[in-house]
């Protein structure tokens, strides 16, 4: 079994020179799409509790080629103008979507706020010591608390 080492970046404007906040992620490549934001957010301090989405386009998800969503494993389409659904997120796994390291997906979490990440593949490695969880590898930064008051708002 292989190994996984994401770097997940917060995507939000910075001071010049300054560093957006990332977490560091370990995971088997078996784990589900779901499985992977469920650590990313929640390394990130947020409540997994909104429906989100991996897509290919970093600049500009909607019109992204390659996307993952869970609205397609509730069987909810988000553009009017959908006509089949996609494959979703729940039985997808890391491994069948992240195939060469250096590959990055937009995962957006919450629709309404708009959280962005950019998560990059950084390393795949045979699996040794890995307990079978995602781990938590390296962190830097906090989201902002005003951020996170917003989140909260509602």
């Amino acid at each position: 079994m292989k190994i996984y080492v994401f770097k997940a970046s917060f995507n939000i404007p910075v001071r010049k020179g300054g560093k957006k906040p990332w977490r560091k992620i370990a995971i088997h490549g078996d784990y589900s799409l779901y499985t992977l934001a469920k650590t990313i957010v929640r390394s990130f301090d947020f409540c997994f509790d909104h429906c989100f989405g991996f897509y290919d386009n970093l600049r500009d998800w909607t019109k992204s080629r390659s996307c993952y969503d869970v609205l397609d494993d509730l069987e909810i389409r988000l553009f009017d103008d959908e006509s089949e659904l996609r494959p979703g997120v729940k039985n997808v796994r890391v491994r069948e979507v992240f195939k060469e390291t250096g590959q990055k997906m937009l995962l957006i979490f919450n629709y309404r706020d708009e959280w962005q990440f950019i998560v990059k593949l950084e390393e795949i490695k045979n699996a040794e010591n890995m307990n079978g969880s995602p781990e938590l590898l390296g962190s830097y930064g906090n989201v902002p608390d005003l951020l996170l008051k917003a989140e909260n708002s509602y």
